[in-house]
């Protein structure tokens, strides 16, 4: 067993490693058409919809492993890929999930996360994925995540920003940001469009 999931990894960063342009899905893993009987293990995707109940739960808040014997071990976010993705990784609408578990487990799970709420989609419900650079002078540069606190004061979260030809998915709290960065920004229109306004003020210091 311990063999078997050290392959699953090394598998998984070979193919869905930083820098990797190969697009994610449960054919693409090396270990994926191979058969493992004995575990009755399967590979299996699925897409997170539009109004998705569990949009923005951690994979910890969501226990997948716990209630359904399921792992996740692969997130694609607009094209970003995150291999094995951690306990504190949330999932978002049009995410792409790879999912690894018996059949009836995966099944079990792809119903659970594809759930949707009953509320009517309007311009404040639908989440998404916009971009925005970092300008000269803005009172976003030079600051951290922490001391800039997107989620908390602009009710949006930062999947990666793109830094020349580095880029940085899913940034830690202590990433200072820096003119020219291309921000990735997780939220409704409204926050959005918000976040963008206030990236792109000018101001001396951080507020």
């Amino acid at each position: 067993l311990i063999y078997w999931h050290s392959e699953l990894e090394v598998g998984l960063q070979d193919v869905l490693g930083e820098g990797s342009t190969q697009r994610m899905s449960a054919s693409s893993v090396p270990w994926a058409g191979r058969r493992h009987e004995e575990w009755e293990l399967g590979v299996s995707e699925c897409v997170i919809p539009d109004l998705a109940e569990c949009s923005g739960r951690t994979l910890v808040q969501l226990d997948l492993r716990t209630r359904f014997g399921c792992t996740v071990v692969g997130i694609e976010r607009q094209g970003c890929m995150i291999s094995l993705p951690g306990p504190g990784e949330a999932l978002f609408p049009r995410d792409k999930v790879l999912l690894l578990g018996s059949p009836a487990q995966n099944a079990a799970v792809k119903t659970a996360i594809g759930a949707v709420s009953g509320a009517e989609i309007s311009d404040f419900d639908v989440v998404g994925l916009e971009t925005v650079i970092l300008p000269a002078g803005s009172r976003a540069a030079r600051g951290t995540l922490s001391e800039l606190a997107p989620a908390a004061r602009h009710g949006v979260q930062l999947a990666g920003i793109r830094r020349g030809p580095m880029r940085i998915l899913n940034p830690r709290a202590d990433e200072r940001l820096q003119v020219g960065d291309e921000l990735l920004a997780i939220g409704t229109p409204v926050k959005l469009r918000e976040f963008k306004a206030w990236v792109r003020e000018l101001a001396t210091t951080v507020e």
